[in-house]
Protein backbone atom coordinates (compact mmCIF):
# COMPACT_ATOMS: atom_id res chain seq x y z
CA UNK A 1 0.00 0.00 0.00
CA UNK A 2 0.93 3.60 -0.79
CA UNK A 3 0.71 6.41 1.82
CA UNK A 4 0.56 10.75 1.23
CA UNK A 5 4.48 10.56 2.42
CA UNK A 6 5.25 8.57 -1.05
CA UNK A 7 6.01 5.30 0.68
CA UNK A 8 5.39 2.14 -0.39
CA UNK A 9 4.61 -0.57 2.71
CA UNK A 10 5.31 -4.38 2.17
CA UNK A 11 3.80 -6.01 4.44
CA UNK A 12 4.92 -9.99 5.17
CA UNK A 13 3.29 -12.29 7.05
CA UNK A 14 5.23 -15.32 8.98
CA UNK A 15 3.74 -18.50 8.40
CA UNK A 16 4.15 -21.75 10.88
CA UNK A 17 7.19 -23.36 9.35
CA UNK A 18 6.13 -26.38 6.65
CA UNK A 19 2.69 -24.75 6.61
CA UNK A 20 0.31 -22.37 5.11
CA UNK A 21 -0.68 -21.52 8.87
CA UNK A 22 -0.71 -17.81 9.99
CA UNK A 23 1.10 -16.79 13.01
CA UNK A 24 -0.81 -14.15 15.00
CA UNK A 25 1.33 -10.83 15.18
CA UNK A 26 4.33 -12.18 13.10
CA UNK A 27 4.04 -9.57 10.75
CA UNK A 28 7.11 -7.38 8.95
CA UNK A 29 6.29 -4.25 6.83
CA UNK A 30 9.00 -3.17 4.57
CA UNK A 31 9.08 0.87 3.80
CA UNK A 32 10.02 1.71 0.75
CA UNK A 33 10.67 5.10 -1.10
CA UNK A 34 11.97 5.81 -4.38
CA UNK A 35 12.62 2.24 -4.85
CA UNK A 36 15.08 2.16 -1.83
CA UNK A 37 14.04 0.39 1.72
CA UNK A 38 14.03 3.17 3.92
CA UNK A 39 13.07 1.19 7.27
CA UNK A 40 11.62 -2.35 8.79
CA UNK A 41 9.89 -3.13 11.52
CA UNK A 42 8.04 -5.82 12.80
CA UNK A 43 8.07 -9.33 14.83
CA UNK A 44 9.54 -12.56 13.56
CA UNK A 45 9.23 -15.67 15.10
CA UNK A 46 12.29 -17.55 15.33
CA UNK A 47 11.96 -20.77 17.39
CA UNK A 48 9.35 -22.43 18.52
CA UNK A 49 8.28 -24.76 21.45
CA UNK A 50 8.39 -28.65 20.80
CA UNK A 51 5.07 -28.96 21.99
CA UNK A 52 3.46 -26.84 18.97
CA UNK A 53 2.28 -29.03 16.51
CA UNK A 54 0.15 -28.62 12.91
CA UNK A 55 -0.45 -32.38 13.40
CA UNK A 56 -4.49 -32.47 14.25
CA UNK A 57 -5.14 -34.60 17.61
CA UNK A 58 -8.61 -34.93 16.71
CA UNK A 59 -10.40 -35.37 13.35
CA UNK A 60 -12.35 -33.02 11.26
CA UNK A 61 -15.58 -35.45 11.71
CA UNK A 62 -14.85 -35.68 15.71
CA UNK A 63 -14.17 -31.66 15.54
CA UNK A 64 -17.48 -31.10 13.71
CA UNK A 65 -19.33 -33.23 16.43
CA UNK A 66 -18.39 -31.19 19.58
CA UNK A 67 -18.52 -27.82 17.84
CA UNK A 68 -22.46 -29.26 17.34
CA UNK A 69 -22.53 -30.45 20.54
CA UNK A 70 -21.11 -27.42 21.97
CA UNK A 71 -23.72 -25.37 19.66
Amino acid sequence: EKDDLNYTHYKYQQLFPGSDIPIENAIYIQHVKNGKIESCNGTIIETFPDIISIIPKISEKNALVNALKYL
